[in-house]
């Protein structure tokens, strides 16, 4: 990588590795106190209130940051199509709050909760992240969100304790973000001075950024559907079946933002190298990315699924059991994940190919829908990670075929000849140790250790490129 690609990377993984740091701490504490059934009412509200929040701003997200990339050096332009993405983005979330208020008035059971929520729509409104990243400032989002982590943490930890406490626990998981996001304004000093702001401009954006909107949408309708469908479809306890499938859900995407941190750093980068024409550096970028990906997701994958029914019992308490075969059957979207993170965000948005990627979404969630009318009457959570994984495979398989007249797909998945069967054997190891000893943080640890090095040592042993990259850099950092 190159060093500014490398910093705004190590940047962005600092936070999301502050992401995964939060679910540690605050995941086992609303186990215990709330339980399976509390969790689930969360898990549920929640992912209502995901639809109202993807409709009016997560189009907008990256549309936006493409924008800012596209139009930097150009300081007057900036800041015009700043004013006017932000108008865009209010007026989408007006237009969601509206129906959202209709939700919370017509659910007597879930009315406080959803009150609540309404925070987390308006934080979305004021969210100007975008920005930072299309500049490619990743330090002041990073300085941002560690400090609405370490808040949220430090809040849930001394005020959450029993099954009564879930307002609180809502509360502190949804304020922290509108209380970070007003600092992004209060950190861009001065503002931008982009002259007036035209109707006409303001709505064009709307309409250029639908095919993204759409998207991301369908993208969330396959993801968090699970949660909806498992509350409507499977007969038997409902709202702790669904805290299975969403706890085993964020264990799984935690673990993947080790990977996928460096899609929106390299998107920014990759929007202006075909900005200025340079395809090739392009595409030697997105294979260094897509090798990136199957050299830490692979063995991610296989790791968490053979050491979940070690992790489950300590990690999360007593009565969540169903959790550990949920975590296997989702854990192969790490590795699904990643190679659609390089190929589709990195290449097919930055390169302007919207409708193809929108084309792949479309088939992913038909997919997804369908596995999910399938599986989740018979299997409740794991039913829900089968049309996941469902999903995911039918995206990745799509987006391959659109982009192979422009990417080799022999020599970006060629890699996997030597990640795939070392990971596994990996896991193997992971999983017999699994059988030594009782649950518990020192057997996970052990297992996380030896599946680890079995894989390094069989890349050390191929004189992997990218392990022998990764090993200078280290060199390179200690001395």
């Amino acid at each position: 990588m190159q060093a500014s690609i490398l910093k705004n990377y190590l940047y962005n993984l600092s936070y999301q590795l502050l992401l995964i740091f939060a679910p540690l701490i605050t995941l086992p504490v609303a186990s215990r106190a709330l339980g399976p059934t509390n969790l689930g009412i969360y898990e549920y509200t929640f992912a209502v209130s995901q639809y109202f929040v993807i409709f009016a701003t997560v189009g907008l997200n990256l549309y936006s940051q493409r924008a800012i990339a596209r139009a930097r050096g150009n300081s007057s332009a900036s800041a015009k199509i700043f004013w006017e993405l932000v108008v865009a983005r209010l007026a989408l979330v007006g237009l969601a709050l509206l129906p959202f208020v209709g939700v919370t008035l017509s659910s007597p059971t879930y009315r406080l909760y959803y009150a609540i929520l309404l925070i987390n729509i308006i934080a979305a409104g004021c969210d100007i992240s975008w920005l930072y990243q299309g500049r490619e400032d990743f330090r002041t989002v990073l300085i941002r969100g560690g400090l609405v982590k370490l808040l949220s943490i430090a809040l849930i930890v001394a005020f959450v304790r029993t099954p009564d406490d879930l307002a609180i626990y809502f509360l502190f998981q949804i304020a922290p973000l509108l209380i970070g996001n007003v600092l992004l304004w209060i950190l861009l000093r001065p503002l931008p001075k982009g002259g007036r702001v035209s109707l006409r401009s303001v709505l064009g954006h709307i309409r250029a950024q639908l095919p993204l909107a759409i998207t991301q949408f369908l993208i969330t309708f396959y993801t968090i559907l699970p949660r909806l469908l498992i509350k409507t479809l499977f007969p038997l306890d409902t709202e702790a079946e669904v805290a299975y499938f969403g706890v085993a859900d964020r264990v799984v995407r935690m673990t993947m933002t080790l990977i996928t941190a460096i899609g929106l750093v390299m998107l920014s980068r990759s929007a202006t190298l075909f900005q200025l024409g340079h395809h090739e550096q392009l595409r030697d970028g997105i294979y260094r990315s897509v090798r990136f990906a199957q050299y830490g997701c692979l063995p991610l994958a296989c790791l968490l699924a053979a050491s979940a029914p070690s992790l489950v019992p300590w990690f999360l308490g007593p009565g969540y059991a169903p959790v550990a075969p949920t975590i296997a059957v989702l854990s192969p979207i790490i590795v699904l994940v990643g190679l659609s993170n390089a190929i589709g965000t990195q290449f097919m948005i930055a390169t302007g190919m919207e409708r193809q990627f929108t084309v792949a979404i479309v088939l992913g969630a038909a997919c997804g829908l369908g596995a999910a009318l399938v599986a989740i009457p018979r299997l409740g959570s794991v039913g829900g990670a089968v049309s996941v994984l469902c999903a995911e495979i039918a995206v990745t398989a799509a987006q391959c075929v659109a982009v192979r007249k422009q990417l080799s797909l022999r020599r970006a998945l060629r890699p996997s000849a030597l990640y795939a069967p070392a990971a596994a054997l990996g896991g193997v190891a992971t999983w017999g140790l699994g059988f030594l000893a009782q649950p518990s943080l020192w057997l996970t640890c052990v297992q996380a250790v030896a599946g680890g090095v079995l894989y390094l040592a069989i890349l050390r042993a191929a004189r992997d490129e990218m392990l022998m990259l990764s090993i200078e850099r280290l060199r390179g950092v200690l001395r």
